[in-house]
């Protein structure tokens, strides 16, 4: 487990195809060995599972906005 909790509506970046995208959590399913979150794409809407390795929480939404407004 890390040391950040993720929980549904969290938003976050991940990693996608060698570089990255913003997005929603959607759901969190947990067995004994590992957590997997069902992500949500900010920009096209195509949903992803990934681990917690694979993206940071967002503290704000400036930065997402930053990216959108490519600046």
């Amino acid at each position: 487990m890390s040391e950040l909790e993720f929980k549904s509506g969290d938003l976050v970046k991940f990693s996608i195809h060698c570089s990255f995208a913003f997005g929603e959590i959607l759901e969190v399913n947990t067995n004994k060995k590992h957590t997997v979150y069902l992500i949500r794409s900010i920009l096209d809407g195509m949903q992803y599972l990934k681990d917690e390795k694979s993206f940071l929480k967002i503290s704000s939404t400036e930065e997402i906005l930053e990216y959108i407004l490519g600046k």
